[in-house]
């Protein structure tokens, strides 16, 4: 009976500290800055730089989007008309981030139809680099209301910071501590 405990308790502890490290649940928070913005007649952009932080939610091995769930802004210094949301693909890994008004991976050109963005973070599981910011805003003085960043000289940067889902360190504690209850009462 003392080796059956020993047993279930060394598999349960095994089992979460598995689960732990295979877990594709994670959260990131997220700062971007994106500067060197042109438009498309040459007029300067309303703000400069677009600076924004945001946390995000995810299981990093399914498809996205526009999703709203598990992404929650936290600052952003240009106006956005409509919820923040988000699109991925593990298969690239790309992530967009962007308002749900025209879609998170969307924005119109000409005109812009809403106060909206879009931010690409290309390899965004491996070493994250901050493709293009897109700006549209609706503006009377722009004839377009339309700013960019060019995707094949971003000025931007991305901070990204991955955090271990609360619950996957509560499973591993509970496992480690299961498996030490047991080893403590055996000794005894």
């Amino acid at each position: 009976m003392k080796h059956m405990k020993l047993l279930l308790g060394a598999s349960f502890g095994v089992f979460a500290c598995i689960g732990w490290a295979n877990a594709t649940v994670v959260s990131y928070n997220v700062s971007f800055t994106a500067t060197g913005f042109s438009s498309l007649d040459s007029t300067s952009p309303p703000v400069n730089p677009v600076v924004g932080d945001f946390t995000i939610t995810m299981d990093t091995a399914q498809t996205y989007t526009d999703s709203t769930v598990g992404i929650s802004l936290i600052s952003l210094n240009i106006p956005l008309d409509s919820a923040l949301s988000f699109d991925y693909n593990p298969s690239t890994p790309t992530l967009y981030v962007g308002g749900l008004f025209d879609g998170a991976s969307t924005i119109p050109i000409t005109p812009a139809s809403s106060n909206d963005f879009y931010l690409q973070i290309t390899n965004f599981n491996n070493l994250p680099t901050a493709a293009f910011l897109q700006l549209g805003y609706v503006e009377t003085s722009h004839p377009n209301g339309f700013w960019y960043t060019q995707a094949s000289n971003p000025t931007g940067s991305a901070t990204i910071t991955p955090t271990p889902e609360p619950s996957s360190i509560a499973s591993l504690v509970a496992g480690l501590g299961v498996v030490g209850l047991i080893r403590r009462r055996r000794l005894v």
